[in-house]
């Protein structure tokens, strides 16, 4: 169904899966084909960009590499899952300031590499390591090159638990950060809430909920790709991009600004506006090769 083809902003509640909420969006849609922008663990509540239809091909590009959580864990214990659903494995009885839990978390800042937890989708040999894990089979993860770009921490003492606020590349696992903070100050921690407020240039204040989804709840590719550099051109040029055809950069060349990234293309309608929701012209993403517009990855229209 072409008209409930897009990209929709989901807000996750918590206690479902994130394949469980694409199940309630393809009911609602009444569509078979979706995907989403990473996985949320079925505790975690927060954005999830979803695509269906042939808008899935686009997610790649959509999804940028900076994500932010907050959250809040408590010290002292550690489960199997690193997170409070899971089976109590070890508990530490070692007094632990707050202040340094709270300190400790710019040590955090910047490039590292980290052991994902074992209870996790990542793929081993073909298999869900958390498939493995529950089958008592042995198996190592390797270390993942991850960043944190923004991570704070602070102490409730009401709730005897800490609050914190992390921004951080696609691919961190907070279950293993909050672990690796409690182990630097040689106590032990577990994730208790979670909630991802961002994606990119996406935010969970423009989300819905999965149960309130409807055709008319897409966002403009506009807004979906506002991330990227953008031109508009003719539709004669546009036919010559969909042939795989180069295109003279011309007199667009003081519209765009240097750059080594792909630049989304929009095609002219009746009138010379970015399209709307309504007024879908995305051509598709052309690099710039010896002056000319490089077809990448065109989108012509269903």
């Amino acid at each position: 169904m072409v008209g409930t083809d897009g990209i929709y902003l989901i807000d996750k509640p918590s206690g479902i899966t994130s394949n469980g909420c694409l199940s309630i969006i393809k009911r609602r849609l009444a569509i078979k084909k979706a995907g989403h922008s990473g996985t949320l663990d079925p505790m975690a509540t927060g954005l999830m960009v979803v695509a269906t239809g042939r808008y899935t091909r686009l997610l790649s590009d959509i999804i940028t590499d900076t994500k932010r959580y907050s959250g809040t864990f408590s010290i002292g214990f550690e489960t199997n899952t690193l997170d409070i659903e899971g089976e109590v494995l070890k508990r530490s009885d070692s007094a632990v300031d707050p202040r340094l839990i709270e300190m400790a978390a710019g040590a955090f800042l910047g490039e590292s590499e980290q052991l994902p937890p074992k209870v996790s989708a990542i793929k081993v040999q073909g298999k869900r390591a958390y498939d493995l894990e529950r089958a008592n089979v042995e198996f190592e993860l390797a270390a993942r090159r991850v960043v944190v770009s923004e991570f704070t921490i602070s102490y409730s003492p009401e709730e005897d638990s800490f609050c914190f606020v992390v921004e951080c590349s696609s691919g961190t696992y907070v279950r293993s950060l909050i672990r690796d903070i409690a182990y630097s100050c040689s106590t032990l921690g577990t994730l208790v809430q979670l909630r991802r407020t961002m994606i990119g240039s996406f935010d969970v204040s423009e989300a819905i909920p999965p149960e309130e989804i409807t055709a008319d709840s897409k966002i403009s590719l506009s807004r979906a790709l506002r991330h990227f550099q953008r031109v508009l051109i003719p539709p004669s040029m546009a036919n010559d991009l969909f042939m795989g055809r180069r295109i003279p950069v011309g007199d667009l060349a003081d519209k765009i600004s240097p750059s080594d990234g792909k630049i989304a293309v929009f095609s002219q309608a009746t009138t010379t506006h970015l399209p709307s929701a309504e007024d879908e012209n995305f051509v598709g993403f052309v690099d710039i090769i010896e002056g000319s517009f490089r077809p990448v990855s065109m989108f012509p229209s269903a």
